[in-house]
């Protein structure tokens, strides 16, 4: 995560504190575990209560996916070559809980 800029990290670290996402880092990798409350988004748009989680993928063979409640983090990724991916127009991957 080190090529991340800083804005990137707090936005993987508001996920974990508003959403109740377990984020853990180990060697060289983050995983992050989704709570049962987590819900997928209807044609890309997220139930009342809920805020859209966005997922970006780095297009590596070794697959290194990111999350984040902030849109503007995601659009940063993207810009540095990441792809967006979920449903929508605003390609939202889940929905948790406010």
């Amino acid at each position: 995560m080190s090529t991340m800029g800083n804005g990137i990290l707090r936005g993987l670290a508001a996920l974990t504190l508003v959403a109740g996402f377990a984020l853990s880092a180990g060697t060289g990798a983050t995983s992050i575990s989704c709570p049962r409350s987590t819900i997928l988004p209807t044609l890309g748009h997220c139930a009342a209560g809920t805020v859209p989680v966005y997922r970006v993928f780095d297009g590596r063979i070794d697959t290194n996916h990111r999350y984040t409640i902030e849109r503007s983090v995601r659009d940063q990724m993207v810009a540095l070559g990441w792809v967006a991916e979920g449903d929508g127009p605003d390609f939202v991957v889940m929905c948790a809980p406010q």
